[in-house]
């Protein structure tokens, strides 16, 4: 009777091990996802990567911009 109730023991005591690793990962994957974004003021980057609001469109297109005639540099004779 006692060697069973030992025999049980062991095995609450294995399967408890294999739970608390479990949690420990599991808390630790949680604690990867619920922290904040990095930011140039939280984090080494600098602050040409940090996030940029979003742009809102003019609402009017724009025709593609061309230079002005004749506004090149003239061409060499020989070249």
């Amino acid at each position: 009777m006692i060697l069973a109730l030992f025999a049980q023991l062991a095995s609450a005591q294995e399967r408890i091990a294999a739970q608390d690793a479990r949690i420990a990962a599991l808390q630790a994957q949680l604690d990867e996802l619920t922290r904040p974004p990095k930011t140039p003021d939280s984090s080494s980057k600098p602050p040409s990567r940090g996030q940029k609001p979003d742009r809102v469109a003019s609402g009017v297109d724009r025709p593609p911009r061309t230079g002005h005639p004749g506004a090149g540099r003239a061409l060499h004779p020989n070249p």
